[in-house]
């Protein structure tokens, strides 16, 4: 509202109101939880998601030796480094304790784009899997075209949502 003027009251004429909008903010987060969001969690756009990459770690067990399991990890963390450089937002979740399927549920919960799983199968056949947020479609693509591909990909989420 604009012009708003209340009578002077230390003399006669009128001055303007000033006025704050407050909670503006909060009001379009919440907004965006409700349009974004389904009964798994928030479905955040990859501009205002605070991780925009998750990458995970698949079938580590005990049956795989401790070089093989510190291999593929170096691997994550240098496809992550490589992302890092475009400017993506990118975590590799290796916390222990806690199995794949309990960590995408975990990650889908807040809302990551999407989901990048990499393990002993996908090292051998140099490809990595990936799964959307938005609209639960997965896939494959190669290593070597992680950087050109995940920027593509958050570009196509982003114009879809």
């Amino acid at each position: 509202m604009f012009d708003i003027s209340v009578e002077d009251p230390a003399g006669p004429g009128r001055v303007y109101a000033w006025q704050n909008s407050w909670a503006f903010s909060t009001r379009v987060i919440g907004v965006m939880v409700m349009i974004h969001g389904d009964n798994k969690g928030l479905v955040l756009p990859p501009r205002v998601a605070q991780t925009q990459i998750v990458m995970v770690p698949v079938g580590i067990n005990r049956k795989i030796a401790a070089e093989d399991k510190d291999r593929l990890l170096d691997q994550l963390y240098e496809m992550r480094k490589t992302l890092k450089k475009l400017g993506l937002r990118v975590e590799v979740d290796t916390r222990e304790g806690y199995t794949p399927a309990w960590k995408f549920n975990d990650w889908e919960m807040k809302g990551v784009p999407p989901r990048i799983e990499y393990g002993p199968k996908d090292a051998k056949t140099h490809v990595v899997s990936y799964a959307f947020r938005h609209n639960n479609k997965k896939g494959t693509m190669p290593v070597a075209e992680i950087a050109p591909q995940a920027s593509r990909l958050l570009d196509q989420i982003q114009k879809d949502m």
